[in-house]
């Protein structure tokens, strides 16, 4: 998870909204 906690990063809020769909 830790790729994903790094685009969330780089994408922002964008990538807050991946997160969330992975959850």
């Amino acid at each position: 998870m830790a790729s994903s906690e790094s685009i969330s990063l780089s994408s922002g809020s964008r990538g807050t909204s991946e997160v969330v769909e992975l959850l």
